[in-house]
């Protein structure tokens, strides 16, 4: 607390070791935990909206026993995520270590004033911790050591009322925030929708004269594909056409569009290495599926191999400007990007490489096409593997594409962007509102508890008296228990 600060005349600084007791749980070992009995209440438990618990199957000190409303404050862990103060909302559990349970004394502090408080000082306590940077601690010394700001009883609950009725409201803007999130994202998806069933071009098609049909640039494509093969030796994968009963299920395209298999339009579809590479601190840029989202390549965590590692594995799989990176292992999968970095790297066995004739194909085009739901409800019906899913090359060669002439493509292109850059704009703007609420979320508990939230009651018991009366209590209790005779 700085000297500088304010208060009203009726606060008073405390130390939290003064106003409350703190309980630090039981350190279960793993052998403990069973699949039945009372849940055992980790920092998981109490900051992830959905976390597995275990359970504890025997008898404990009654210390360690937590009930529905207790107040609790995790004390290690991530700095970010894990230290806070919450109200226990489940039944019957037992506390684990790293947790206090925080038995609070009434007649001078409120429970939920106090979570409030221990939540908005959250950064100070994380400021005493020792640790390392990924894992802290805050001893017990230290947290019953700090200070905080105290008003009488009655405004307390005061505040509390105050906080609530704005936190409420605030509460619902952000839900709206997030609905409007999330209704961006719904759009996004309806607008690849309409695109690729060639409605967003539809007044684009009445005003042309003449375009070329999907059959001729399909002839095109198959003339690049037969060169290519020529010229690099590479056997271009043949796989079976759609079939007659495949085209009839399909939803029905424009005139002079067509459907057809990804294989068709593109000259090589093929995976990085299968084998594992010696990882170095500098080196070739080496991508994985973690380095590729939807119409992104993220090159801030690139990992690096060797030039000979490198060289082997760009014989079979060269990445090239242009190309598509489409992630197939792993939760991430079904996310394609085309790769716009400038220098040479080569790619894991989780992302596939898809190369294609690029003055017939645009890769803007078949990239959104590829990130679509039409192409991603494909992937989760072929997808194999149970834990890890995992997309073989053969299903993705199999992706059934709407194709359509170049001119085309660049319309449809033109109109999914100025689409969804207004969408962009629109989600900058409620970041920024999201980011607006939670600093003023900050900014109330501020206020509060430098006593600039409600208006202070003359006629309220000054803080200082209770805070007395509490002291004089304990240390009459003290010598009360200093006088009795220890027993021999």
């Amino acid at each position: 607390m700085s000297e500088m600060e304010v208060i009203p005349s009726n606060w008073v600084i405390v130390k939290l070791g003064e106003i409350a007791t703190y309980i630090n749980g039981k350190a279960f070992k793993p052998t403990e935990w069973s699949k039945e009995g009372l849940p055992i209440i980790r920092i998981q438990n109490l900051n992830r909206e959905k976390s597995e618990f275990n359970y504890c199957n025997f008898s404990v000190d009654d210390k360690y026993y937590v009930n529905k409303g207790d107040l609790l404050f995790a004390w290690s862990g991530t700095p970010d995520t894990s230290f806070g103060a919450h109200i226990w909302t489940g039944g019957a559990a037992v506390l684990n270590q790293h947790i206090f349970r925080i038995v609070v004394n009434d007649a001078i502090i409120t429970k939920q004033y106090y979570l409030y408080v221990l939540n908005h000082k959250v950064k100070e306590f994380v400021g005493k911790a020792h640790g390392t940077a990924g894992l802290a601690h805050i001893t017990k010394n230290k947290f019953e050591e700090s200070d905080i700001y105290l008003p009488p009883l009655p405004e307390q609950h005061r505040i509390v009322a105050k906080i609530e009725e704005l936190f409420t409201n605030l509460d619902k803007g952000i839900e709206y925030l997030k609905t409007a999130k999330q209704q961006l994202k719904v759009y996004r998806q309806a607008v690849l929708k309409w695109a690729f069933e060639g409605k967003l071009t539809e007044e684009w098609r009445n005003k042309q004269s003449a375009s070329m049909s999907s059959g001729i640039l399909m002839k095109k494509i198959k003339k690049q594909r037969d060169e290519y093969a020529a010229s690099t030796g590479k056997n271009i994968k043949i796989i079976d056409e759609l079939s007659t009963e495949q085209l009839i299920s399909l939803p029905k395209l424009p005139e002079k569009w067509e459907w057809t298999k990804l294989n068709e339009i593109t000259f090589q579809i093929t995976d990085g290495t299968h084998l594992k590479p010696t990882y170095l601190e500098k080196g070739f840029p080496f991508l994985s599926v973690k380095n590729v989202r939807p119409g992104l390549i993220r090159d801030d965590q690139i990992k690096y191999i060797s030039k000979e590692q490198h060289e082997g594995y760009i014989k079979r799989c060269k990445p090239e400007k242009g190309d598509i990176l489409y992630t197939k292992v792993g939760a991430t999968y079904g996310y394609a990007a085309i790769n716009t970095l400038d220098y040479e790297f080569s790619i894991y066995v989780s992302l596939c490489l898809i190369k294609f004739p690029q003055d017939s194909i645009l890769p803007k085009y078949l990239e959104y096409c590829i990130n679509s739901n039409l192409v991603y409800k494909q992937a989760q019906y072929r997808i194999k593997g149970i834990g890890r899913p995992d997309l073989h090359l053969e299903e993705i060669r199999d992706f059934h594409i709407p194709i359509c002439s170049i001119s085309e493509q660049q319309a449809i292109v033109s109109e999914i962007e100025s689409r969804l850059s207004v969408c962009d704009k629109i989600e900058e703007s409620i970041e920024y509102s999201l980011n607006q609420a939670e600093a003023l979320r900050q900014s109330i508990l501020k206020k509060a508890f430098e006593g600039k939230l409600v208006s202070q009651d003359p006629d309220d018991e000054p803080a200082s008296v209770l805070l007395e009366r509490i002291r004089a209590e304990r240390e009459k209790s003290v010598r009360a228990r200093q006088a009795v005779p220890s027993a021999k």
